[in-house]
């Protein structure tokens, strides 16, 4: 499915912006620099988190999704290391 958006476009006119333009956000729907839509990307990610690179790259081939391995593995986030305080230890 292709779903194509109308969004507005601002400038800034400041010397002093370090981003000259900016484009509109859909709530829920779009993400900045993203070029698929949140639901998208959920999906994407339960399947990389389920089946792994290859496996997940199979199962969007088939349901005609573009998303190799490297997108799905690119998807999943690194585990966040709990970090223990030790009283009186430095």
């Amino acid at each position: 499915m292709v779903v194509r958006l109308r969004v507005r476009r601002f400038f800034c006119d400041r010397k002093s912006c370090t981003r000259r333009t900016f484009v509109e956000q859909v709530g829920q729907l779009t993400e900045l620099y993203r070029r698929s839509s949140l639901g998208l990307k959920e999906w994407l990610t339960t399947v990389a988190v389920e089946l792994g690179g290859r496996a997940g790259e199979r199962l969007c081939r088939k349901l005609n999704l573009a998303a190799g391995r490297t997108r799905l593995v690119g998807l999943l986030e690194e585990p966040r290391a709990s970090v223990r305080h030790h009283p009186g230890r430095r």
